[in-house]
């Protein structure tokens, strides 16, 4: 049986929110500050620069924002961040390119604006145990082959 990373003491729970709505982000941080190490951005360019210089392990991301929406992101954070776990809290969980990103592996899961702290706190813990898990995938890889070894 995996331990819950949400509830393991010793390390913590890195969780990066990107909105571009500074009252949810606020209250987001409010919200879950004494669970996790929460850091928040009010764009994609500002969450990827927070995942570059910052240990995260769950991004959770608006789908609908300015420049870089999250869909971008989240395409971004897969070829830089892989181990990231991802998460999108939208209004618009019907329209297809949002029914789509589960298909496509972008997202873990979708949640739905008006969040509710139950279902987003579950959705997060589900997440820190997938992001534990592929850091300790990567952990092994890397054990196993020597840097700069191609794999066939």
């Amino acid at each position: 049986m995996i331990a819950d990373p949400a509830r393991s003491p010793g390390r913590a729970r890195h969780v990066l929110v990107v909105d571009d709505d500074q009252m949810l982000l606020r209250a987001f941080e409010r919200t879950f500050r004494r669970d996790y190490d929460v850091r928040c951005a009010s764009s994609g360019g500002e969450a990827l620069q927070a995942l570059s210089g910052h240990e995260v392990d769950v991004l959770v991301t608006d789908f609908s924002m300015p420049v870089m929406n999250g869909i971008d992101l989240l395409q971004a954070v897969v070829a830089r961040h892989p181990a990231v776990a991802r998460l999108m809290l939208t209004a618009y969980a019907d329209i297809p390119e949002v029914v789509a990103l589960k298909k496509q592996g972008l997202v873990n899961a979708v949640l739905m604006k008006p969040w509710n702290r139950d279902e987003v706190a579950a959705a997060i813990s589900q997440a820190l145990q997938l992001a534990a898990m592929r850091r300790a995938v990567s952990d092994l890889r890397g054990r196993v082959s020597p840097p700069g070894h191609e794999e066939d």
